[in-house]
């Protein structure tokens, strides 16, 4: 393929991923990230099965391995929000790869180191994406710090509230969902002998769950709680919350969550309101596609945010690979992407209204149907 460079908006997960395999693809790559530093986010992340294969693919699969945390013995149980019954355990599918529980700023210094030891002058910080034009030729991308760049092609890995995504499809609303989202760490110091027995436990009850596992081996416990919360929709990953709050919203949750919930150190403790938009059955236009959540919001209730982000961007440089123009490459990717990943967008929505909705405890899926044999390091292309 004649192709140059290839300009990447948004430099997360799913940005990274991209970038690792365009260059194995031998394309050159720019990313470009509006952060003019590249923070530790607090907040975990299950690392899947298909996302590892994609991982392994690239050499990082074993860092994934030794940063993540200690895993549960029974995997995950789901647990009555009240009594902390058990009510269900999912356990390891013989014959499928395992899932990981890492640290986000983890995964993401694995990713980045990754992507400098191909090439050390590929990550641009401090370039927030103000617009883009296209012609035959190339793309022409702005950013507010008065930079103008140009590629051959270009992919918005910008999330769910995405600006590429409307400079190709014109204006549309991102929704707040009337849920949010709270993330906590507990540091290894903090975690009492009850706390470590949570490891693995999914409480749920009516418009809230509450879920526990370790990242960095024990060295943290991380604590995630989704709930229905009208009216509250301010954006950012790093909106700091109230333990008070918290404990409110979950007050006729089972003694240990309350003993949970006050562990958590203040400066860790983070909110987050849930946004979506609607499905599209078209992520490209002309030489500028779509990945991840700027392509397909997920809703964090199967946690395949992150996941469904690397293995878009493993599959994506596959197709450059595969490919003999630009147009032909995001065909594929867009034929080899979209019914997987639209399908889990609105899986996610489903999840959401069973867990949430916790009318019968006994029909509550822990695993909630999706296919993990899934392979983006050789599905077709």
């Amino acid at each position: 393929m004649k192709v140059c460079r290839i300009a990447l908006i948004g430099g997360g997960i799913g940005g990274l991923t991209a970038a690792l395999s365009l260059q194995r693809a031998g394309l050159e790559v720019a990313v470009f990230e509006r952060a003019a530093e590249l923070l530790e986010v607090g907040a975990g992340l299950v690392v899947s099965g298909p996302s590892m294969r994609g991982l392994d693919l690239f050499g990082v699969g074993d860092g994934i391995r030794s940063v993540a945390g200690e895993r549960p013995k029974g995997y995950f149980e789901l647990k009555h929000y009240a009594t902390g019954d058990v009510i269900q355990e999912a356990h390891d599918v013989p014959g499928q790869d395992k899932a990981y529980a890492v640290h986000r700023a983890d995964l993401q210094r694995l990713l980045v180191d990754a992507v400098l030891a191909n090439d050390p002058d590929c990550l641009h910080l401090g370039h927030e994406f103000t617009g883009l034009t296209q012609d035959d030729d190339g793309v022409a991308i702005t950013f507010a710090n008065g930079n103008t760049v140009t590629a051959d092609a270009a992919v918005g890995c910008d999330g769910v509230s995405s600006v590429v995504r409307p400079h190709l499809f014109g204006p549309e609303p991102v929704v707040y969902t009337g849920m949010v989202s709270f993330r906590g760490l507990i540091p290894a110091d903090l975690v009492t002998a009850s706390i470590r027995d949570e490891n693995g436990s999914f409480y749920v009850g009516p418009d809230r769950m509450f879920i526990l596992y370790f990242v960095r081996g024990t060295d943290y416990m991380n604590v995630v709680a989704h709930a229905r919360q009208p009216g509250w929709e301010e954006e950012g990953w790093a909106i700091p919350a109230d333990k008070s709050t918290l404990e409110e919203l979950y007050g006729d949750f089972c003694d240990v969550v309350h003993e949970i919930i006050d562990a958590v150190p203040d400066a860790n403790l983070f909110k987050w309101a849930l946004r979506d938009r609607s499905p599209r059955e078209r992520w490209t236009e002309g030489r500028v596609s779509l990945l991840g959540d700027a392509a397909h919001p997920m809703l964090p209730f199967l946690g395949q945010g992150g996941n469904m982000a690397m293995e878009d961007g493993t599959v994506l440089g596959r197709c450059f690979a595969a490919a003999t123009d630009i147009d032909e490459a995001f065909a594929r990717y867009e034929a080899a992407r979209r019914e997987r990943a639209n399908g889990v967008q609105l899986m996610t929505r489903e999840r959401a209204k069973v867990l949430l909705g916790f009318d019968d405890p006994d029909a509550l899926p822990i695993r909630g149907g999706l296919q993990m044999t899934y392979d983006p390091a050789t599905v077709p292309v």
